[in-house]
């Protein structure tokens, strides 16, 4: 699958091989940063889907890893299969669009939210108030 206009718009901010479209302010300025690796190397974009879609299970990996005191591992094992088989995830995670970054952000970000309030089943967190809360802010800001 070629590259979609929004796509070559990101890519293109900071691809060597083709100069800059018209970035509109509205648009999500962490995926140049994401596709910057791949796109200041080559042209191919088998080889940015193939990036793009190991990051995207990185990130699943990731957002999951903020529950982990929250919920059992087979609870979050369940979870990351479900997920990451939806169509959703199988289309937008190769893409360098922001949408998978911003569901995965939330993701970290309510399992963050939840190591904070201490909700665990009735239990406090054992992760620290300080890392919990940088963790909210950092994820959300994907």
């Amino acid at each position: 699958m070629g590259l979609s206009w929004d796509e070559s718009v990101y890519v293109s901010q900071v691809s060597g091989h083709a100069p800059a479209a018209w970035f509109d302010p509205a648009r999500a300025r962490g995926v140049p940063l994401l596709v910057a690796p791949v796109a200041l190397l080559t042209s191919s974009v088998a080889a940015l889907r193939v990036y793009l879609a190991i990051a995207s299970g990185l990130g699943l990996t990731l957002a999951l890893w903020a529950w982990r005191t929250l919920r059992p591992a087979w609870v979050l094992g369940l979870a990351g299969v479900t997920f990451g088989g939806l169509w959703v995830a199988q289309y937008y995670g190769p893409q360098a669009m922001p949408d998978m970054g911003s569901a995965l952000g939330c993701l970290a970000a309510v399992g963050c939210f939840a190591r904070l309030v201490g909700v665990a089943a009735g239990r406090r967190a054992r992760c620290g108030r300080a890392r919990a809360l940088a963790g909210v802010g950092s994820a959300w800001r994907w």
